[in-house]
């Protein structure tokens, strides 16, 4: 009959028996040429025999140091076959599918949400200037625009009409005489 003591070490002997097989199988997924099987998993457990507590750098040198004829290992294709191997599937497939790959891989542009859409500064330091210019207000932006006619023109080019007329407090009205496009 077993004591205390050696079912609380068999205990701790099984919890760190799992820990080291979790650790073998995220390591080995590292290691694409060596295979995840029970054969391997074996080769490197007789390797290290009666070491307890393993790490990703003992795995490493247990794996420089078993035989090679101990590792299930595999061929892992290069890039470029996979690009070969890729580019004669694709060679195989209908304009139709084509078309659709084409739209999964290179996706449309959306237009921009509220959050990553660009806001107006309260000031700005123009190209060729050292110090910010003040734009918080309807005022700073009309007085920019009398002194600096680029810049402001800048502005709009850079962050839009709609932002600068919202600045400005301003509401554009159509000018009589101008063809406006109604959606019928």
């Amino acid at each position: 009959m077993k004591t205390y003591r050696e079912h609380k070490e068999d205990d701790a002997l099984t919890q760190q028996q799992s820990e080291n097989v979790t650790l073998f199988h995220n390591w080995i997924k590292k290691h694409p040429h060596v295979r995840d099987c029970e054969a391997t998993y074996i080769a490197f457990v007789e390797y290290m025999d009666g070491e307890d507590v393993w790490s990703e750098a003992d795995l490493e040198y247990a794996l420089s140091r078993i035989p090679e004829s101990r590792i299930v290992t595999q061929r892992v294709k290069s890039a470029a076959e996979l690009v070969a191997e890729e580019n004669e599937r694709r060679k195989n497939l209908s304009r139709v599918e084509l078309g659709e790959l084409a739209r999964k891989e290179h996706a449309a542009p959306t237009a921009p949400t509220a959050p990553t859409a660009p806001t107006l500064p309260m000031e700005i330091t123009f190209p060729g200037r050292k110090t910010p210019t003040d734009i918080s207000t309807p005022a700073a932006l009309k007085a920019l625009a009398k002194t600096n006619i680029h810049a402001f023109k800048w502005l709009f080019n850079r962050y839009g009409s709609e932002l600068m007329n919202e600045r400005l407090q301003v509401k554009p009205n159509i000018q009589p005489g101008v063809s406006v496009r109604l959606p019928i």
